[in-house]
């Protein structure tokens, strides 16, 4: 009987942590597309937090606009992002 109830438990307290996630998620996404920015890797980690690697291409005020939009989500709890740098190759 305690097994049950034990594991019944432990699904009930993980419901929250995927919620978060899942309304991080949706809400990243939605800022991204009306942003029309395709370019991008992401984590969207549990508890909601996103990690988020831009372009390197990606200009300054657009940059700057996104991170204020995300910072400002009431279902993103926190942001790290960056931009990546242009890395070329020359044989």
């Amino acid at each position: 009987m305690l097994r049950p109830l034990l594991t019944l438990s432990m699904f009930f307290c993980a419901l929250p942590v995927l919620a978060g996630q899942t309304a991080a998620e949706s809400a990243l996404r939605a800022i991204l597309q009306a942003e029309q920015i395709t370019n991008v890797s992401y984590r969207v980690h549990e508890d909601g937090f996103i990690q988020i690697v831009f372009s390197g291409r990606m200009m300054d005020q657009d940059y700057d606009r996104v991170l204020d939009r995300l910072n400002q989500h009431p279902d993103i709890p926190g942001v790290l992002a960056a931009r990546e740098a242009d890395v070329f190759c020359h044989p």
